[in-house]
């Protein structure tokens, strides 16, 4: 959940969305209002108009409740990332698809104690709209191409990471 209130600037006041937006869209949106462009090399996308209320709801579904996000935690023992103590490594934990599904691939309590990670084959599946506490994971046999889709994609991101650029611890 988000809240977004600018008075005068042009939110709407009650405006309610299930439109699917992340942090990483805080960036590109700031800069899209101030009229600047956004550097290729950034995540995320423009979500102004979910703000300003200017864009159909079926818009707005299909460009960016439907895209991929990949949800990235520090803290595990294996991983392609391995960070200095006491973070662990990093890697991917989870996906968001299709609007409404997360996928995890891996658990863990919390990022730094010393509880071992669980890792999910297949993943935990929940549908996030009609299960928002993911305490009721979903049938996988029901949703092998969502499975093996995420599995690429998943592999096609991480390929396409730049490892030493940027990490903020470095």
């Amino acid at each position: 959940p988000g809240i977004v209130r600018w008075p005068n600037g042009g939110v709407p006041p009650g405006t309610e969305t299930m439109d699917m937006v992340t942090t990483l869209d805080v960036v590109p949106t700031i800069l899209s209002v101030l009229g600047k462009d956004t550097p290729g090399d950034i995540d995320g996308v423009d979500v102004s108009s979910v703000f300003f209320g200017n864009s159909d709801e079926s818009e707005n579904v299909e460009s960016l409740g439907n895209r991929t996000i990949f949800i990235w935690r520090d803290g595990f023992s294996s991983g392609p990332l391995p960070l200095p103590k006491p973070f662990g490594r990093f890697d991917v934990v989870a996906v968001k698809m299709f609007g409404r599904y997360k996928l995890w691939f891996s658990t863990k309590s919390s990022h730094y104690n010393n509880d071992v990670e669980l890792y999910h084959n297949p993943p935990l599946i929940f549908d996030i709209l009609e299960d928002p506490g993911e305490s009721n994971p979903l049938d996988p046999t029901k949703y092998v191409e969502m499975i093996e889709s995420s599995r690429a994609q998943v592999e096609k991101h991480k390929a396409s990471v730049d490892w030493t650029y940027p990490l903020c611890l470095a």
